[in-house]
């Protein structure tokens, strides 16, 4: 598998591996319930459920088991700048997909994963921060 570069923007960051390894932990508490699927690139994302045969609790389930040597870099939400995406790269069935996901909290302080991208990557090299930290 190839981890090398990852393209930056002015909106790309790393943050901590504390900070993913929180993510992480606060994302496995979240119901089935609480997870919102939105996306701009919805026919992708469709697209990537059908050649995997998933559904949407086994979207779930592979973001639930996200591993903090998965992630690859966190972006600003353009819509909220309170926010923070963190993307991640796992692969399944041989294919890497790219997932991007959020935790918000809504009102009367429930918390909920908002995903946007759960499909393929098309990014060509790709590098994983914290890939060598066990």
């Amino acid at each position: 598998m190839k981890k090398e570069i990852v393209p930056f923007n002015f909106n790309n960051f790393i943050v901590s591996r504390e900070k993913i390894c929180q993510f992480l932990i606060e994302t496995r508490k979240i119901e089935l319930d609480q997870f919102r699927f939105i996306g701009r690139m919805d026919l992708i994302n469709a697209k990537t459920m059908i050649i995997l045969g998933f559904n949407t609790r086994d979207k779930i389930k592979e973001i639930k088991n996200l591993k903090v040597t998965d992630y690859v870099y966190s972006q600003v939400d353009i819509k909220d700048r309170r926010d923070v995406f963190h993307v991640f790269v796992k692969t399944i069935q041989n294919t890497q997909i790219y997932i991007k996901i959020k935790l918000r909290i809504r009102k009367k302080g429930v918390k909920e994963i908002v995903c946007l991208s759960f499909h393929e990557t098309d990014a060509a090299e790709l590098r994983y921060p914290y890939l060598s930290i066990k």
